[in-house]
């Protein structure tokens, strides 16, 4: 049962109601979105594109979708120039792990239900478990905080790139 200013999915997972037609596809089955005539947001339709960017290819998926809300990229050449900050690391031991959050969370992984992936949580823990250390020695604090990512291992809710 959900809070009075909350929306239930058809999959029964609460979200607010202000997320409800706003153009993104926040419940797994896009209950959010649908029946939403008069929305102020256009329904999300940006097209999947193919993974250019050089650091982000060869993941479990070669298809992203841009803008990325959740960082506010506008598109895969000003995620290319942030992702240069961290070539550096790319001579770490973990980089393989932090690769897979990095690229998931900039160049997130397109829905095949509309919308983009986030990386799920687990993605997350395992780059700072592997790596905080080791960013440490670059002057690196840890860059994201896993909790706000969704703690599933659902491939509609959330991907393991």
């Amino acid at each position: 049962t959900c809070e009075p200013d909350q929306f239930a999915c058809g999959s029964g997972e609460c979200f607010q109601q202000q997320w409800q037609c706003d153009g993104w596809n926040d419940c797994p089955d896009g209950a959010d979105e649908t029946g939403c005539s008069n929305s102020t947001y256009p329904p999300f339709t940006s097209p999947c594109e193919i993974i250019e960017v050089e650091m982000c290819q060869g993941l479990s998926y070669n298809l992203t979708s841009f803008p990325n809300i959740w960082l506010s990229i506008v598109d895969q050449r000003e995620a290319a120039t942030l992702l240069r900050q961290y070539r550096v690391l790319m001579e770490l031991v973990c980089f393989r792990p932090l690769q897979r959050l990095v690229c998931g969370m900039f160049l997130p992984q397109c829905s095949p239900h509309g919308g983009v992936l986030q990386p799920c949580r687990s993605v997350c823990s395992s780059a700072e478990q592997q790596c905080s250390q080791a960013l440490d020695l670059f002057f690196f604090s840890w860059p994201f905080n896993c909790h706000l990512l969704p703690d599933s291992q659902d491939p509609l809710e959330c991907s393991e790139p």
